[in-house]
């Protein structure tokens, strides 16, 4: 009778231990981990395995570190193929500062690993979570062979970032290359990230990374993905000059580099130094492939010769391209090439009426209308109608190819021009519309016009009950654009004098400063630059000012000691302007060649 009744009451215990496990689980889940622990511990060993990684994580989070191993190492002793068991016994070892102990059943689990290999990962895993990474690399080191590296590398590199090995970390990841190339942009971001930790340069690793890919790169010379990852590291670090060395070196060796090289040519266009970026196209023209590239770096050589107003890339283009007829027919590869020499013989030969024979025979070619390179041309030829005073024309080009390509980077553009066609004419609620949406643009460069020239509305527009004087001035940049630099002149000044108090006066004097700039009427430059310094030295162009004031007193005048003055001003007045580098070295050549000649 009594056995009946034993056997009876044991359906009750178990659903009352159920319930413990769940009321426990309840308290575990709130974050009770005491209260919890208290109920797991009065639980049967039978029960164990539903329980047991809440009941590890509640003694971890309550610094339980030998209770947590006790409780391990019985679902060691109850599962001994399951290593996981084993490596939480080290874990809690070593976190109780059993040293000796963790490291003598280390080599116990690596032993077993031998013969279960295909636990090794979720060990190593599990000994990362922990920031045990030293011993998460001894298990991969010990267990990686042919068929696992790949991964394994990958899951090294991330255990020697975690301990700041940076050597060990980048070797990891260039081996990986070697493996599977495959993974060369996960190892390109991997890097950038580790560079640029938090918007932090971090420079002990960045030379780390420059020491390796060169080792690299030298040693696997007939493998250009460590070449490639060099290039990408000098760009990275705005060393363009050696990227483009390092890509002329593979492209001799391997060809194909058109594309890295016109990329580079463009970082120099951006940093203003247009020399060596017409060594770039010259080096591309050079090798007389007779392709759309090819085609492409003669249109840029143009289009640098314009952007940059240098006259002896001007003189350059000039000599190269007079007989163009006999050297490019105009067909869909050599389109890029056609519009940028029409828009030059407009701009820099005053030849109207040729620029635009050319524009119209490109819009009438077959085929190719739907093409960007077109939709370029258009771009090009509207700008010519706006120097022409044609802007009516001008936004008909410019809206069709808004309109075709609203989310490509060239309908971006044609956009910001139609805003400017609109605030060159006084619709400046219409020009603000179009800014509006560009401010979004994902061209930082266009982003960053639209936003300069919305700004220089609001600000300005804002001052006044009327508009008159942002009509003057934004008429004053028309005539600029035009080159009708007489008459811009003029309604500048016109403005300077009858608006003196106006926020505009400072910008007009700018735009003035660039006129003369323009035609090299260097004493006009600096009456105007001392003019906007009259206004304040707290105005916001006063550090452009000084700046340029200073570039003209050392490289047009050769007045050195007003150069110095003026570049020590920003270095003392100006530490947060973006002249400041450029001033500090300045500074630090002419000192140099002062102290040469001495």
């Amino acid at each position: 009778m009594r056995f009946i009744i034993l056997l009876a009451l044991i359906p009750f215990i178990s659903i009352s231990q159920n319930n413990d496990v769940q009321k426990a689980q309840s308290l575990f889940s709130k974050g009770d981990y005491e209260k919890a622990v208290q109920i797991y511990e009065k639980l049967p060993s039978n029960k164990l395995p539903r329980f047991y990684s809440s009941y590890l994580y509640s003694l971890n989070a309550l610094s339980k570190y030998k209770e947590a191993k006790k409780v391990a190492q019985k679902m060691y002793l109850r599962d001994k193929n399951n290593l996981r068991y084993l490596s939480d016994v080290i874990i809690f070892e070593r976190k109780n500062n059993d040293k000796s102990e963790a490291s003598k059943n280390l080599n116990i689990l690596i032993k077993e690993l031998k013969t279960k290999p295909n636990q090794a990962l979720t060990i190593s895993n599990n000994f990362n979570r922990n920031e045990m990474y030293d011993f998460a690399i001894k298990v991969l080191d010990a267990t990686e062979n042919d068929n696992n590296r790949t991964n394994y590398l990958i899951q090294k590199a991330e255990n020697y970032s975690s301990l700041q090995d940076y050597d060990k970390m980048i070797t990891c990841l260039l081996d990986l290359l070697e493996y599977n190339a495959s993974r060369e942009l996960y190892v390109r971001n991997k890097f950038q990230k580790t560079i640029y930790n938090f918007g932090i340069k971090n420079e002990t690793f960045n030379k780390s990374l420059k020491k390796f890919l060169i080792s690299y790169s030298n040693k696997n010379s007939k493998n250009p993905i460590y070449s490639d990852l060099l290039v990408w590291y000098f760009i990275q670090n705005k060393n363009y000059e050696m990227a483009y060395k390092q890509s002329v070196s593979m492209d001799l060796k391997f060809g194909d580099y058109d594309f890295t090289l016109l990329d580079i040519a463009s970082l120099f266009q951006q940093e203003k130094k247009y020399m060596q970026a017409n060594k770039v196209y010259n080096y591309i023209i050079s090798k007389n492939k007779k392709d759309k590239l090819f085609y492409q770096a003669h249109a840029q050589k143009i289009n640098l010769a314009f952007v940059s107003d240098n006259q002896q890339l001007i003189k350059e283009v000039r000599e190269n391209y007079d007989n163009y007829e006999l050297d490019f027919p105009l067909n869909k590869i050599t389109v890029n090439f056609y519009s940028a020499y029409a828009k030059f013989q407009a701009l820099h030969k005053n030849d109207y009426e040729s620029s635009e024979k050319i524009f119209l025979k490109i819009l009438n070619l077959d085929n190719i209308k739907d093409e960007v390179d077109v939709a370029d041309a258009k771009l090009n030829y509207s700008d010519i109608l706006v120097y022409n005073g044609r802007i009516w024309e001008a936004l008909i080009y410019y809206s069709q190819v808004e309109k075709k390509f609203k989310e490509n980077p060239i309908g971006h553009q044609a956009k910001l021009k139609i805003a400017k066609v609109y605030y060159y004419n006084g619709d400046f609620e219409v020009a603000q519309a179009q800014l509006d949406v560009l401010k979004r643009s994902t061209s930082k460069l266009i982003s960053n016009d639209a936003i300069d020239l919305s700004l220089l509305i609001t600000d300005n527009l804002s001052l006044d009950t009327t508009d008159i004087v942002m009509r003057m001035y934004a008429k004053a940049e028309m005539l600029a654009y035009q080159r009708k630099y007489i008459e811009a002149l003029s309604l500048y000044d016109s403005l300077i004098n009858k608006y003196q108090f106006h926020s505009l006066v400072d910008e007009a004097l700018f735009e003035k400063y660039k006129i003369y700039y323009e035609l090299e009427d260097f004493d006009n430059c600096i009456f105007a630059l001392n003019k906007i310094l009259d206004y304040s030295l707290n105005d916001i162009l006063a550090d452009d000012a000084t700046y340029f004031l200073a570039k003209i007193y050392d490289e047009k005048i050769n007045d050195i000691n007003l150069a110095l003055l003026n570049y020590n001003i920003i270095i003392e007045k100006f530490q947060g302007s973006i002249y400041y580098d450029f001033s500090r070295k300045k500074i630090r050549s002419i000192q140099i060649k002062q102290n040469d000649n001495l």
